[in-house]
């Protein structure tokens, strides 16, 4: 038999399904009502339940309202409407009853003054924290209202409406309200946050920003273990290769909290002069990490704390092109002649560079006299830290760049084109070939056009780099033989020693290359990168604010004149350059070079990223070391891959490890 209390509780819920569907129209009697009662009873008594479930009470209400005729659609809206209604009401005056006992822990009422140093005055260490946190959650939740120090308690009517509003959220409590809400931006709030325990969860959603203010939070509160938790965020994403804004300070936290290594001092360099807790030898990983302009930043700064001796022997560990930023200070100090000349032959190069990037005629002139100075110190040395054939390379590599640099004023020499352009890196090289092709003629275009197609060639090809495999072994002719496998098996004495090379077809990928304004920086070093895919393309998608799609078969000296005319302007639509490159039902994999800063109003990256990892593409987002690193983490959460890149062909074996895993 079910008790009295249930009768009631079974009861009332009839009642007010049948008038609620009266009230929408529907023909309900008293007896029909009654009949339903009777006849919950009876299937409760039957089967020994305390209470009913939805769909058990709607088919004994169908069976009881012959008004639905089979359909109970309307009856199933009702019932909704009544539980939701019940349980709002539940949870509504759960949380009244948190924020009454919060008041009364705090000793405070509705409606009278009440101050923080007040609020939590308390005798023992435990009550204070439990007096902050009631204190925090009244003040979050809005029950006291006013600024520091002319802070009121509202009334009773508001505090039954703010617990109103805190059930319809979805919470079933004042604390579960509290921490669902967005950490405070005023800096006592985040004090008071971490004091009474409401701070995030999951770090890894917050800015690097927030983490800061937090740690500073946690030193102040002398919460140790927050400390400790902030601190191994900020160094898990300096380990993946995020950006840092304020260096310094997250070097502060790191050290405080007892989590700093050398690896992460190396890492943090390369984002802020901080040298001098460098030992020698991460200084010269972390300058094998940097380009010419950071890295000549931070030896120069660093060489300035060391002793004379200390400091040649890092020079003779280090690539001389960082030397263009040294003191004269330190290299009156240094006192080597050939160190000298590395500092005006490094100046050389870097001068000589902007200058065909500007056509500034005066970067040439401070170009043409660095390389005098550092010719002239060249010849007086006998012996140095610095070979002299290694000097020679830098002086020669110089004079290159200065010579293609005055060539683009229009006597471009073909034979000048073809020679000193195989003594150049490949990004210099493209950037000189753009910047050629922008300002020579017809004929002169088609010279740069073939030189464009054969750094390429040597880019993707010749130096290894050829990132997807198109061969495999394989012991059934015809092919070429492996010898080296071959020899190897009859060393061994194997049934079958000789193995053939079985050229099979290259595999696919779609790229998309971002062509926006924001890339225009990093233009040569993008067209490097797509370089590297030259070998592999089913889809090629030049995107800015618009995308413009070229499929198979795409040449390499099609890729070359795309690559020569195409322009780095524009905004950035990411999202549909995506859906393109994902249209391709003949590649698994989409490549995308760009700087993840969206610009254009369209659906969001990490969404798209994700709808089509459930269509089984494999997303991979090449980044220079400046990008929009918030994106970034949306797209990683999304199921994307992203790899940091500073030198294409460093990254060469990274990218290739990561197109083949999975």
């Amino acid at each position: 038999m079910i008790n009295e209390g249930e009768r009631d509780r079974l009861a009332s819920l009839i009642v007010e399904a049948a008038w609620r569907l009266r009230s929408e129209g529907a023909r309900i009697s008293t007896a029909e009502i009654v009949k339903a009662v009777e006849l919950a009873e009876a299937y409760m008594s039957l089967l020994g339940k305390r209470e009913l479930s939805r769909d058990e009470l709607e088919l004994l209400l169908c069976s009881s309202f012959t008004m639905f005729q089979g359909d109970c659609n309307t009856l199933k809206d009702a019932l909704a409407l009544i539980e939701g209604g019940r349980r709002l009401k539940e949870r509504a005056a759960s949380i009244l009853s948190d924020i009454e006992r919060d008041l009364e822990t705090i000793g405070g009422k509705p409606r009278a003054r009440i101050t923080k140093k007040k609020a939590t005055r308390a005798k023992s260490k435990a009550e204070k924290a439990e007096k902050i946190a009631a204190f925090y959650r009244l003040k979050r939740a809005g029950v006291i209202r006013g600024t520091p120090g002319r802070e009121r308690i509202v009334d009773s009517s508001q505090i039954r409406r703010i617990a109103l509003e805190l059930a319809r959220s979805g919470a079933s409590s004042l604390d579960e309200a509290v921490r669902n809400m967005e950490m405070p931006r005023e800096w006592d709030g985040v004090l008071d946050a971490v004091e009474a325990g409401y701070h995030p969860g999951e770090l890894a959603e917050a800015s690097e920003k927030r983490l800061l203010k937090l740690a500073r939070a946690a030193e102040r509160k002398h919460d140790r273990g927050l400390l400790e938790s902030v601190a191994e965020e900020l160094a898990r994403r300096l380990r993946c290769g995020y950006r840092v804004r304020d260096p310094h300070a997250v070097a502060s936290i790191l050290e405080k909290a007892g989590v700093m290594t050398d690896t992460l001092r190396r890492i943090l360099a390369l984002e802020a002069p901080m040298a001098s807790q460098l030992s020698p030898d991460n200084l010269v990983k972390a300058l094998e990490a940097s380009d010419y302009e950071k890295g000549g930043r931070l030896l120069a700064s660093a060489l300035e704390k060391m002793s004379r001796d200390e400091a040649l022997r890092v020079i003779s560990r280090v690539d001389p092109r960082y030397l263009w930023n040294l003191s004269k200070r330190t290299m009156r100090k240094l006192d080597d002649k050939s160190v000298v000349a590395a500092y005006y032959a490094s100046n050389a190069i870097r001068e000589s560079l902007r200058y065909f990037e500007t056509s500034d005629e005066s970067r040439g002139d401070l170009a043409s006299d660095y390389l005098e100075k550092a010719r002239s110190m060249s010849e007086n040395i006998s012996s140095s830290i610095i070979d002299k054939p290694v000097l020679a390379g830098l002086i020669e590599e110089a004079s290159v760049y200065l010579r293609l640099a005055e060539s683009l004023g229009g006597n471009l020499d073909p034979g000048l084109l073809e020679g000193e352009l195989r003594k150049i890196g490949y990004i210099e090289g493209i950037r000189f070939l753009r910047n050629a092709y922008r300002v020579a003629g017809e004929e002169l275009r088609r010279v740069i056009l073939s030189s464009m197609e054969r750094l390429l060639y040597r880019l993707s090809s010749r130096e290894g780099l050829r990132l997807l495999p198109v061969k495999r072994r394989s012991r059934v002719p015809p092919g070429r033989v492996d010898v080296r496998r071959s020899l190897y098996s009859i060393m061994r004495v194997e049934p079958q020693p000789i193995t053939y090379l079985r050229k099979l077809k290259s595999a696919r990928l779609s790229l998309a290359l971002d062509m926006s304004g924001s890339m225009f920086e990093y233009s040569s070093w993008a067209i490097g990168v797509a370089s590297l895919f030259s070998n592999n393309l089913e889809r090629l998608i030049l995107f800015s604010h618009d995308v413009s799609v070229y499929r198979e078969p795409i040449t390499r000296r099609m890729l070359a004149r795309i690559l020569l005319e195409y322009e780095f302007e524009g905004y950035t639509n990411i999202s549909k350059a995506l859906r393109e490159a994902g249209a391709s039902t003949r590649s698994r994999r989409v490549v995308v070079v760009s700087d993840l800063k969206q610009t254009v109003e369209d659906e969001p990256v990490p969404a798209v990223v994700e709808s089509l990892r459930k269509l089984g593409k494999k997303i991979v987002f090449i980044v220079p070391s400046k990008h929009d690193e918030q994106a970034r983490m949306d797209v990683e959460r999304a199921g994307g891959i992203v790899v940091p890149v500073r030198d294409p062909r460093r990254m060469a074996g990274v990218i290739l490890r990561v197109l083949l895993r999975g």
